[in-house]
């Protein structure tokens, strides 16, 4: 028989128990990973148990930050994960935010974004992290200092606009490992934020299985 493979659908076939019980998880706080090779239907199902669920949520490919064979872009991926987590946390609480200039570029997206909150809201502490983000961006500085304070948006946000529960994705996680280079303890700071988080699930998938493993199943790693 057959297969025509094609992009991640949110409808995938035959797949009912696996989305109910990755559901059940989200909605009870449980962090999840997703493991399998490429083409399995992870991304499928991880697309079809967000819109099911009915919670916010944020879905972002790691993979999409990847430079070349061992680079990845930390400053847009950083300045992606403040855009897509605010916007989805404002929109949730009724916020409506209309960007002039449709980009692939974060890092105008998120120029973008300063403005609308300057003017249609007061968060002082997010437009200065902004800030300090676009301009170490702008001048390819080392983002690491700023990676702790990024990672507790999703809190500090669902805490403030009183979301109960949201959802963070980061699919073909492993591929943050190429961000050691800049920021060698991420994982670290990422398990230190995401284990006192109350209000957010997190859900990681990715295809190498073996470098998935590693980091989920040795002693010595901070997911262990």
């Amino acid at each position: 028989m057959w297969f025509i493979y094609g992009p991640p659908t949110p409808n995938p076939f035959g797949r009912d128990q696996e989305i109910d019980t990755l559901i059940r998880f989200m909605k009870n706080g449980q962090p999840v990973s997703l493991i399998g090779p490429r083409r399995i239907g992870k991304t499928s199902i991880l697309l079809a148990s967000l819109n099911k669920s009915s919670l916010p949520f944020v879905l972002i490919s790691v993979e999409e930050f990847v430079r070349g064979e061992k680079g990845f872009n930390l400053a847009e991926f950083v300045s992606a994960y403040i855009s897509n987590v605010t916007i989805t946390a404002y929109s949730f609480a009724g916020f409506k935010f209309q960007f002039v200039e449709k980009t692939k570029s974060y890092l105008k997206q998120i120029r973008e974004l300063i403005g609308a909150i300057e003017v249609t809201l007061n968060v002082p502490e997010l437009t200065a992290l902004i800030e300090v983000v676009l301009d170490k961006a702008q001048r390819n500085k080392n983002l690491s200092e700023e990676l702790s304070k990024v990672l507790d948006l999703p809190q500090i946000l669902a805490e403030k606009l009183g979301i109960q529960r949201m959802v963070i994705a980061l699919d073909e996680f492993q591929y943050l490992k190429l961000a050691k280079q800049t920021s060698p303890e991420i994982f670290h700071i990422m398990r230190s934020k995401w284990q006192f988080h109350k209000n957010v699930t997190y859900v990681i998938s990715g295809s190498a299985i073996g470098m998935l493993k590693e980091i989920i199943n040795t002693k010595t790693q901070p997911f262990y």
